[in-house]
């Protein structure tokens, strides 16, 4: 088994956005970030970087879903998971702040 190289940690918003999401749903977020803690950049993810912002955030897709979290040397922070249809609006806020 491999060990994570980051720790979990959410922000409240994206503990609020986790938990207007059914069961199925949610167990689905936290499979893929348990994988995601092993390896924060594996190929085989649609995962990107997000342009414009000078921080190390990425969005992973799952689905209509988009996790957007930042990576540190030793934490991955999630930072929300929103529909596909908000992305734009989310990275402006990013952006801005």
């Amino acid at each position: 088994m491999v060990e994570a190289k980051y720790k979990l940690k959410f922000t409240s918003v994206s503990l609020k956005d986790i938990k207007n999401f059914d069961n199925t749903t949610q167990i689905r977020i936290i499979d893929e970030l348990n994988k995601l803690l092993k390896s924060p950049y594996n190929i085989n993810k649609d995962i990107k970087k997000l342009k414009g912002i000078n921080k190390k955030i990425y969005r992973l897709k799952l689905g209509d879903l988009r996790i957007i979290y930042f990576l540190s040397d030793t934490e991955l922070v999630v930072l929300r998971i929103i529909d596909r249809k908000d992305l734009m609006k989310i990275i402006d806020s990013i952006k801005r702040s």
